[in-house]
């Protein structure tokens, strides 16, 4: 394992190389969720490990040389860790769950070098920034050359996400991103049609968190209108959570389809599994 510091390398993670390695000159940039501890990322990372990829757990908050929070955080990151893997001539795949999809997609959308993005659960805008108690900042999640972002924004109460998982037997933030999506405007898009790579896009119909199905959706139709070049795909279940990902995380009791369909979430997480290895394969 190889550890990478903001200050030795300008990105902080952990690099995980394969025992066997069954996708030779590729590699995997993990990105974990927003509310996620840096150790669900590490997870991930050596789930594609195992799988048979080099794979990099990247840290950009809340770790060693970063901000605690997730405002104006540099796109650089990810470039730097890009840089690093191109110089030994791997081709590039990002992954990101949540706001990590939502972070892999802008990143995508800026950095040429990247060939391949997966995402889970992802936005279709630059969302305003997440500050202490993970409550939202008039201030993007995203800088890029010292330039943060454009961002759609809505002013939020904790009582009324309290209100609204109470409700639902959930924690949900959907209501906070509908408005804050419904009242922006273009320029907050994820310019997804500059990437530079196929695309993979995977989605809950019933995610609390975001509508991250019907974001996947508008960006599908984006990129059709646009002639994108590249693979792209969406797939989507009925009835999983917020996590849609092969392993199940303790983190997931949050949300209640993962209580109330674990039939559906256990057969999720085993397609998952063979959709991705064959997405590595093919990207």
């Amino acid at each position: 394992m190889k550890e990478f510091t903001i200050k030795e390398n300008g990105f902080y993670g952990y690099e995980y190389q394969p025992d066997v390695n069954y996708f030779e000159h590729k590699a995997v940039i993990v990105l974990g969720g927003g509310g996620m501890p840096f150790s669900m990322t590490i997870d991930i990372a050596k789930y594609f490990q195992n799988t048979g990829i080099l794979s990099i757990a990247l840290g950009y908050f809340n770790v060693e040389g970063t901000s605690k929070y997730i405002l104006e955080t540099p796109v650089e990151y990810v470039e730097r860790a890009v840089s690093y893997l191109k110089e030994k001539d791997y081709k590039v795949i990002v992954y990101g769950i949540s706001k990590g999809a939502e972070y892999a997609l802008v990143a995508a959308s800026l950095i040429k070098d990247i060939d391949s993005v997966i995402v889970s659960s992802a936005p279709s805008k630059v969302c305003m920034g997440v500050g202490k108690n993970l409550m939202w900042m008039d201030q993007s999640s995203w800088s890029y050359k010292g330039k943060p972002l454009p961002y759609a924004y809505t002013k939020a109460s904790l009582l009324s996400v309290l209100h609204n998982s109470l409700k639902n037997r959930e924690l949900t933030f959907r209501d906070v991103y509908k408005r804050a999506f419904t009242f922006s405007n273009d320029d907050c898009d994820i310019k997804i049609e500059n990437i530079n790579g196929s695309i993979l896009f995977l989605s809950s119909k019933i995610d609390s968190m975001w509508d991250s199905y019907d974001c996947c959706e508008e960006m599908m139709e984006r990129l059709k209108e646009n002639h994108f070049r590249y693979p792209y795909k969406h797939i989507y279940y009925e009835h999983v959570s917020h996590v849609v990902f092969p392993i199940y995380f303790s983190l997931s009791k949050i949300y209640r389809s993962e209580r109330v369909y674990k039939k559906e979430c256990d057969q999720m997480r085993m397609d998952l599994d063979c959709i991705l290895k064959k997405w590595l394969r093919d990207c």
